[in-house]
């Protein structure tokens, strides 16, 4: 169930899947899972060569959007309850 609820697979339908599909999709998401949380890479990545990856500025217009309501959040975060926080949605989907 940890691969087939948070896709939304009704877990009869995945065991109707070949043994190979199965184990596939239960291999993809242990290598997910040993991912850090923050950069994306996971031990194995280094494995070979420790400098395998380089820090490189990177823009992302939705991390300034989030940043610049961080800002204004915590200018004003006695008008919220706590355990409030930003996060990004569609805009026009309120």
């Amino acid at each position: 169930m940890a691969y087939c609820g948070p896709r939304g697979i009704p877990h009869d339908q995945f065991k109707s899947w070949s043994q190979h599909s199965q184990e596939a999709a239960l291999w993809w998401a242990r290598h997910q899972a040993e991912r850090c949380p923050s950069c994306g890479t996971r031990p194995a990545d280094f494995a070979d060569d420790p400098h395998a990856f380089e820090a490189v500025p990177m823009h992302c217009r939705g991390c300034e959007i989030k940043a610049q309501a961080d800002e204004a959040f915590d200018r004003d975060r006695k008008s919220y309850r706590r355990g409030t926080t930003i996060q990004l949605r569609p805009a026009g989907r309120h």
